[in-house]
């Protein structure tokens, strides 16, 4: 999966993180529920109490896929050979934690590229995609089960397509995405040679040949 830490740029990006990751969840799962459970949300009996129902449920949808995000990036192409490249000049294993960790700060450093810079701006489009597929999956499963006012086979079927819809076009923009930070992760090693220089600074310092000494005659 594409990496979804935001490169710093001119443009603050924390408004559309917010948006997407937050605002956009928030108000789908409000839409459903409004939509197949009312009386869920007629608690809210105030303004205040429903925009932080509102904002909960964002978070708390949030912070669900990041979770299952963290696993699944495990697997991602870039990180598994981003792992590849660190054991190898280690010289033992690492642990994923380490690993992501050298990858964001050299995702950082090199926030200038132009390659870079797109698959940031797209990644958070991305992500929002699976979470909002997500979002619609779980939704298709508690109906599926009965709840929410029992079987409906028409909404159950829109549900189904919605998440499948917003899951198989994430899916083809984060394979570009992935393949974007791989080919840049090789070109002329430049994750390498980034890690060569972190993990083993005295390795990485050029020598100087040393002139030769002039012969005594």
């Amino acid at each position: 999966m594409a990496d979804d830490e935001p490169i710093p740029s001119r443009l603050d990006s924390r408004t559309l993180d917010f948006t997407l990751r937050i605002l956009l969840p928030g108000g789908v799962i409000v839409f459903l529920l409004s939509d197949f459970e009312p009386s869920l949300l007629a608690t809210s009996s105030t303004t205040l109490a429903g925009v932080f129902a509102f904002l909960f449920l964002g978070f708390l949808s949030h912070t669900g896929y990041r979770a299952l995000y963290r696993l699944a990036s495990r697997f991602a192409p870039q990180m598994k050979e981003a792992k590849r490249i660190v054991d190898e000049i280690a010289g033992d294993e690492n642990e994923g934690v380490h690993v992501r960790a050298l990858y964001v700060e050299w995702r950082q450093e090199n926030s200038d590229d132009r390659t870079l810079k797109y698959a940031a701006r797209m990644a958070p489009y991305v992500h929002a995609g699976y979470q909002v597929s997500i979002i619609f999956a779980s939704f298709f499963v508690a109906k599926s089960l009965g709840l929410f006012g029992g079987w409906d086979r028409d909404a159950q079927a829109v549900l189904a397509a919605l998440a499948i819809v917003f899951a198989i076009a994430s899916f083809f923009e984060d394979r570009e995405l992935n393949s974007i930070e791989r080919d840049f992760m090789n070109r002329k090693d430049n994750f390498r040679s980034y890690v060569s220089q972190t993990l083993n600074p005295r390795q990485a310092v050029m020598r100087v040949p040393q002139p030769n000494q002039s012969q005594k005659t």
